[in-house]
């Protein structure tokens, strides 16, 4: 029989911080699961784009890839390199990531003037020494 592959799926909805480690969603142990390949020690786990998670699980899952989990947060794009880092903490050989805009977010901090009783003042000043 033809061995299964595991595949994570890592979900990212860019907006503003967090990652792909602290809103890791198990599906299934993978260690749990019999005839599977895991990655293997060394070994780089493959990091796909997708804009269509759905379809794209589809196709994995009919090649005898088996989904174990889902990260899915609002935050800054955070690179290949955390999709990888997670994919190899779950043992998965495969990462689907997707992400999209979800909104804007403006912060204004205060602006100051000075008030009424503020004061100003100039002057001059003179340093003098004396030579020996």
């Amino acid at each position: 029989m033809r061995s299964l592959f595991i595949a994570a799926l890592a979900l990212a909805l860019t907006a503003c911080a967090s990652g792909y480690k602290q809103f890791y969603n198990p599906y299934v142990e993978p260690k749990t699961l019999t005839n599977v390949q895991l990655l293997n020690p060394g070994e780089e786990p493959r990091v796909f784009g997708t804009n269509n998670l759905d379809r794209d699980i589809k196709i994995l899952r009919s090649k005898m890839y088996i989904p174990i989990g889902y990260s899915s947060f609002n935050g800054k794009y955070e690179g290949e390199s955390n999709v990888k880092d997670q994919a190899k903490r779950v043992g998965a050989t495969i990462a689907l990531v997707n992400s999209q805009y979800t909104n804007t977010q403006t912060i204004t901090s205060p602006l100051f003037i000075p008030n009424s009783s503020t004061t100003y003042q100039s002057g001059s000043v003179y340093a003098g020494g004396v030579s020996g």
